[in-house]
């Protein structure tokens, strides 16, 4: 079992890595140095992870709480699936909610270009997709038909936008990982 010493001194390397709680319990380092609790179960012979949060907003002790809780509710047959967890769906729910609480005190002509950045280029592409099912390929691919058209720029800030959804939906515990990064 980790305490909470070694979570606090836990180290990025070049690829994110997990280290072992206990009953299911991981903290998950990332290269940028965050650090996320994470869940993994078994459901119908499949593994889940779930995100429990960040550290250190969230600690070991309420890490291990909220694993116990969501073991409990298993238990009883309750399952932590996204539906039951009410948890969006896909990566236009994300954004949305991403809109109405990040971007609210934005000035009009900011927000207009990151709907237009969005709507033109974003959503068409990724907005029906689950956002655990979005991978790094995608964006590439989104990025890359942007750049195609000249707009390297233009690229780059559209790339910046779906890192911050995913931020935001990892902070949230909507999903495990940011597939910009």
């Amino acid at each position: 079992m980790l305490t909470e010493l070694q979570v606090k001194n836990a180290k990025p390397r070049k690829t994110s890595y997990m280290v072992r709680d206990d009953r299911g319990l991981y903290l998950r380092v990332d290269p940028s140095g965050r650090k996320y609790w994470i869940l993994r179960y078994w459901e119908n012979k499949k593994e889940h992870k779930l995100s429990l949060g960040s550290y250190p907003d969230i600690s070991l002790k309420d890490a291990r709480i909220k694993r116990d809780e969501i073991q409990t509710d298993r238990a009883k047959g309750k399952s932590p699936s996204l539906k039951s967890a009410n948890i969006p769906q896909t990566f236009t729910d994300a954004d949305l909610e991403w809109l109405k609480v990040r971007m609210k005190d934005k000035a009009p002509g900011y927000l207009k270009t990151i709907h237009y950045r969005l709507n033109k280029y974003i959503l068409p592409a990724l907005g029906a997709f689950p956002l655990r099912d979005i991978t790094s390929g995608n964006i590439l691919h989104i990025c890359r038909r942007v750049e195609d058209t000249g707009r390297d720029e233009t690229a780059k800030r559209v790339k910046t936008i779906i890192g911050q959804i995913y931020r935001f939906a990892i902070a949230a515990g909507w999903a495990d990982s940011d597939p910009v990064a």
